[in-house]
């Protein structure tokens, strides 16, 4: 593996379980660079800061709840007694149809209508 010109730096899997602890540190640091760069040159999106990617166009709607569910994968590198590991999960984000104002709006609505006061005189009278 080539890492720059003023840098170079070839790596086999010998070299990972003779190296020290402190090398496996940089290595981990870098392959998980590595990873997120190549989610970052796919079509998939990524959302919130960890590196976490989703296939927004193939989000599904969940019926009646508002909310949408959208595949997505994320990856990272990780020690073990073996060496260094690149574990790829697949994982589903929700996300709401609404928007922030749609929603001050709904919960606007539901006070002056008192849904939620009855919620929640239904709840303290559970305790």
């Amino acid at each position: 593996m080539l890492i720059n010109q003023e840098s170079e730096r070839y790596i086999s899997g010998k070299q990972l379980t003779a190296s020290k602890m402190e090398d496996h540190t940089v290595m981990h640091t870098l392959l998980n660079i590595i990873v997120k760069q190549a989610f970052r040159e796919t079509s998939l999106r990524q959302i919130g800061k960890q590196p976490r990617f989703f296939d927004v166009s193939k989000a599904i709607d969940v019926e009646g709840s508002g909310l949408q569910a959208c595949p997505g994968f994320r990856a990272s590198a990780f020690n073990y007694t073996s060496g260094l590991t690149i574990v790829l999960d697949n994982i589903n984000k929700f996300i709401s149809n609404k928007t922030c104002l749609e929603r001050i709006h709904e919960i606007q609505h539901d006070q002056q209508n008192g849904v939620i006061k009855d919620a929640v005189s239904r709840l303290l009278h559970e305790f």
